[in-house]
């Protein structure tokens, strides 16, 4: 079997020349890509901020692909911020897993909870992609 696989850090789909979000101008950045499965850092999942919407389930459907949205850590408690996968294959299973913070942080500057997020596919033969971002 071959597959186009990708990795793309969406920068939760900002247009920063606009200053805006832009789930059109990503979805036709990941078009043109055309990857089978693709996995994407710096996501927004739904939060109380106004940007913070379910972004791997915008992409998804503009793109016709399944989805998974992993989340890592909430900014500011109630913004899911993490990882995600699209995906023209059949999925079986996505699962989040947390990437332990350490203990103590023996770091004085920003810090921000990781995960990886593992999809396995419904294909034969099984295909598993790991994704995360550090």
């Amino acid at each position: 079997m071959k597959l186009k696989i990708s990795s793309f850090n969406i920068l939760h789909c900002e247009d920063f020349i606009k200053e805006k979000i832009d789930f059109d101008a990503f979805a036709e950045v990941i078009s043109k890509i055309n990857p089978d499965v693709i996995g994407m850092n710096e996501v927004h999942g739904e939060g109380d901020w106004e940007e913070y919407e379910e972004q791997a389930e915008i992409l998804g459907k503009k793109l016709n692909m399944n989805y998974y949205f992993a989340k890592a850590t909430e900014l500011d408690g109630t913004n899911p911020f993490g990882n995600a996968m699209l995906s023209r294959l059949p999925v079986k299973e996505c699962v989040t897993i947390p990437i332990p913070d350490p203990d103590p942080k023996n770091y004085n500057g920003y810090y921000e909870t990781r995960c990886v997020l593992k999809m396995v596919t419904a294909t034969d033969p099984e295909i598993t992609f790991l994704i995360t971002h550090f």
